[in-house]
């Protein structure tokens, strides 16, 4: 990412820290598209299932070809996305090629997953503060006022009960960050099994606030049929052959 938004991000970020209250926005987007990365393989890659779904994402929901159709217009409503963010090498290959389709950079605020596991470089404690450093940044910088954001994100660092419970007195999860505590129908956590849902997430323009939250279910056709289409919290059903791993 340009290092002017980097040096920005950072010094918000570190105010909010420091404060430990929420930064007032002075900028907030039209709506958030969350997803989650695909099926992976190892802690490195996606499996073929993922990188499929990467490129089905991109063809019929995401991407500039798809707006027009109806399972698009529910989710973008016939904006096209203004940016991508992600947060690990697996949502860093999942957005490649929305990224190329969109022709736009992928906005990166990374972790590598050997770091330690436990201490202030673990890697749940770089993806804490990498997690409000992106809101911090989506919030103070005014180009992405009124746009829709996409973030492609580990499902941990989304919605985890558990996660928060861990680091109490931080906001860890973006279910956190951006108010959708609020809503009672966000789930706390996001189920290890699934893949194929969008958290679609409007604002006030004024104020920043989540104004409404909706979770939609990925269907595919086409040459993506075979896609798994599994409903909130149950199994995914992928084959051992497949070498997807949870």
């Amino acid at each position: 990412m340009r290092l002017d938004r980097l040096l920005s991000a950072f010094s918000l970020a570190a105010a909010i820290l420091v404060s430990g209250v929420a930064a007032p926005a002075s900028a907030a987007p039209k709506r958030i598209v969350i997803v989650r990365h695909g099926e992976k393989q190892t802690t490195f890659k996606l499996c073929k299932v993922g990188a499929l779904r990467s490129h089905a994402i991109a063809n019929q929901y995401l991407g500039p070809q798809a707006l027009s159709s109806p399972r698009s217009r529910a989710i973008l409503d016939g904006q096209t996305p203004a940016a991508v963010f992600v947060i690990t090498l697996h949502t860093l290959e999942f957005a490649v090629p929305l990224a190329n389709a969109l022709g736009q950079p992928v906005i990166a605020y990374s972790v590598l997953p050997f770091s330690p596991k436990t201490g202030p470089y673990s890697e749940d404690a770089q993806l804490n503060r990498h997690n409000r450093e992106a809101v911090a940044q989506i919030f103070s910088d005014p180009q992405w006022n009124g746009k829709t954001l996409v973030l492609m994100w580990e499902h941990r660092h989304i919605a985890d009960a558990a996660l928060e419970h861990e680091f109490p007195g931080e906001k860890v999860t973006l279910r956190q960050l951006l108010g959708l505590d609020a809503f009672k129908d966000v789930p706390t956590t996001w189920p290890e099994t699934n893949y194929d849902y969008f958290w679609v997430v409007d604002f006030d323009q004024t104020t920043g606030k989540a104004t409404s939250f909706r979770a939609v279910k990925q269907v595919y056709t086409g040459k993506f049929a075979g896609l798994p289409e599994n409903d909130w919290d149950t199994p995914e059903g992928l084959p051992k052959e497949a070498h997807c791993i949870p």
